[in-house]
């Protein structure tokens, strides 16, 4: 159930249209987002494209765990 809803959401996008996704799950927003914000204890700690986190060869998991044991506001 779970790969139907990417694909459908990945195909929605690709119409042209936009999604807020709100998600626990960093690995599926990874997948389907072009651009990502991070909120923890209702702070934003970092937005940003997803590309900007590729490129340099780092996953939004570990991003995140990053930011928020750093405690940093980035």
């Amino acid at each position: 159930m779970q790969d139907l809803v990417k694909e459908y959401l990945t195909d929605y996008v690709k119409s042209g249209k936009t999604i807020f996704l709100s998600t626990h799950i960093l690995e599926v927003a990874e997948e389907i987002c072009s651009s990502f914000g991070i909120l923890h204890r209702g702070t934003l700690l970092h937005s940003g494209p997803v590309d900007e986190l590729t490129e340099r060869g780092a996953h939004l998991p570990e991003f995140f765990l990053s930011l928020v044991r750093k405690g940093t506001h980035a």
